[in-house]
Formats: structure tokens, C-alpha cells, sequence
């Protein structure tokens, strides 16, 4: 865990090494966690190759992420794909009608979202 047990699912803050900032914001400074930072993540590298596609694609810029969530949606807001735990290899859509649609590629750096075209 980032600063200490994880008995609750939470990292303690609190009782173990970092110091309360705000409300509920703690510097964990010190700790090693396990996934990598915003800092190690520049969102806007974050590419879809090839776009468009016509079956598959992979993303580009998550070198070294781990524990990477892949959600694809319709423009209705509907999951039409989901893949926890990306890898780095390729993701088949060759099932879905040609269409443009939003990718959303999270992880605890954060959250982005990317248009894909499905030709």
C-alpha cells in the first residue's frame, strides 16, 4: 500500500508514515507504491494506433502502467467492451458495427477518455 496496513482496502495515512495536508488529502511522501503517477503518465501521450480501424488497435504511451482498465462506450453512453487489467496487447473490436466510439483508459494515475473511428 501507498503509506501503510491496508486492513480496510484503504491505504492508513493516518496511524502510518505521511502527514494529513487537507480534509482528506495525505502525503504519503516516502511510501513506494506499486503503480506509477501522474508524473510518470503524460495523459496526452496517450495514443489509440491505427485510428481508424478496422478491427483492432492498441494504446500507446502506457509503457510501464500496470493494472490498466480499458472501457470502450457507443456515443449512447452504452459498455460495449471491457478489459481489466490491459497488457499492452491488441484489442479486438472486429465485432462491433463501424462507428466512432469513446475509449475510456484508466488506472489510479487517472482517467482519460479517447474517440476511436471503426470503419
Amino acid at each position: 500500500t501507498a503509506c501503510g496496513p491496508n486492513t480496510s482496502g484503504f491505504p492508513d495515512c493516518i496511524n502510518e508514515p505521511g502527514t494529513q495536508l487537507i480534509n482528506d488529502t495525505y502525503n504519503c511522501s516516502g511510501s513506494d507504491p506499486s503503480t506509477l503517477s501522474l508524473e510518470d503518465i503524460s495523459l496526452d501521450k496517450v495514443k489509440l494506433y491505427p485510428n481508424p480501424t478496422q478491427g483492432s488497435f492498441a494504446i500507446k504511451g502506457l509503457e510501464g502502467a500496470t493494472n490498466v482498465n480499458v472501457r470502450i462506450y457507443d456515443l449512447n453512453g452504452r459498455l460495449v467492451y471491457e478489459e481489466l487489467a490491459y497488457q499492452g496487447s491488441k484489442i479486438d473490436i472486429s465485432n462491433l458495427e463501424g462507428a466512432m466510439y469513446l475509449v475510456e483508459i484508466s488506472n489510479t494515475w487517472g482517467r482519460i477518455t479517447k474517440r476511436l473511428v471503426k470503419e
